[in-house]
């Protein structure tokens, strides 16, 4: 692979994920990743504003099926050549049509998803239904809907 790269047949970011990860990894608190800044459950007990809800979109493999949850664990995979990948660790709730029941999860040997492919959302505790959530979504703080030019 080295002399691949010395050639310039692979790319510097091939290059550094051959190599291998570091044997090493982090457990993060908090992390900004698409403009969103996500934190662990544990480290929003005593604060006002929560931002540990996620959506991950559903796809075509999926049924378009969303999945709600809160972030468990954030870990920071690390490769040569300053190249991360971080992983959130979920606990994913099962959901009724608008609510999220957040007593009863599902995909609990699928804890993990690539930070990338996570939205933030806040859940809503439900006065009427105490073991319920609703979900909002959030639009990012600093995008302007500017209007389209006539």
């Amino acid at each position: 692979m080295k002399q691949l790269y010395d050639n310039g047949e692979v790319s510097k970011e091939m290059f550094a994920l051959a190599q291998g990860l570091d044997h090493r990894a982090r457990i993060l608190n908090r992390c900004h990743i698409n403009i969103w800044l996500f934190r662990t459950s544990a480290i929003e007990r005593n604060l006002v504003t929560p931002n540990n809800g996620l959506l991950v979109r559903g796809d075509a493999s999926s049924g378009n099926m969303n999945l709600f949850g809160v972030i468990k664990k954030i870990i920071s995979l690390e490769y040569p050549g300053q190249k991360e990948v971080i992983l959130f660790q979920c606990e994913w709730y099962k959901w009724g049509i608008i609510d999220i029941d957040t007593t009863r999860f599902r995909h609990k040997n699928e804890p993990y998803v690539l930070a990338t492919q996570a939205e933030q959302v806040f859940l809503v505790k439900l006065v009427k239904k105490p073991t319920c959530s609703s979900v909002v979504g959030l639009k990012q703080r600093n995008l302007f809907a500017m209007p389209d030019a006539c």
